[in-house]
């Protein structure tokens, strides 16, 4: 939970049928890296769930098996990425985040969300929004904004990509409903309304 004040925001939490869905995992495969101690532990009680950035790191590391890279090796990135596919996602898909309030508070903030990047950032707590994980084998990742220069300066070299900003989003989209929700204060008389935000379109890869 964030609050500066101004608002407060709180981040979704996702059953295992959630993280099923958005992070394409099957609960066979979220068991055995419970058991093995890959995944993040359970905050449910009885019934498996997760914060929405531990449902992150599980997509991350959905996305590197899917690779062929192991969850050992993905690990070591695990403490900074989740918060950089948290952005991606707030700033790729409509509806990822759901703003409260009374009317004018509401309008002006969504309006501050939709038309740049600021809220976007603070919301997800990242400190790097680095487009691409890049992973050249043995343990070893870059994590690069410009693909294209990689690509011309490593043409002969082979290596495997995740996109962050395209696994963000559909993380979002999968998950079909809001990931972050922003409360603003009442102002006593005044009507409160629920407003969701609006994506970005993507951008090109290269």
């Amino acid at each position: 939970m964030i609050t500066n004040g101004a608002y407060l925001v709180s981040k979704a939490e996702l059953s295992s049928a959630e993280i099923e869905r958005a992070c394409d995992l099957p609960q066979t495969l979220l068991r055995s890296w419970r058991s093995r101690g890959c995944a993040p532990k359970n905050t449910g009680g009885t019934r498996y769930s997760c914060s929405l950035e531990d449902a992150a790191k599980l997509l991350l590391l959905s996305s590197g098996s899917k690779l062929g890279i192991s969850p050992i090796e993905i690990t070591p990135l695990l403490d900074r990425r989740p918060q950089t596919l948290v952005y991606f996602a707030l700033m790729g898909c409509d509806g990822a985040c759901e703003f409260r309030g009374p009317r004018k508070k509401v309008e002006n903030v969504v309006a501050r969300f939709n038309d740049s990047d600021q809220l976007p950032f603070q919301f997800s707590l990242a400190d790097d929004v680095s487009r691409f994980m890049v992973y050249h084998g043995k343990g070893r990742f870059e994590v690069v904004s410009d693909l294209q220069a990689m690509l011309e300066a490593e043409s002969a070299s082979q290596f495997a990509v995740i996109d962050l900003m395209v696994l963000g989003r559909k993380f979002a989209e999968e998950l079909g409903r809001p990931i972050l929700t922003v409360v603003l204060p009442s102002d006593g008389d005044e009507a409160e309304i629920r407003r969701l935000s609006n994506g970005r379109p993507p951008l090109t890869i290269l």
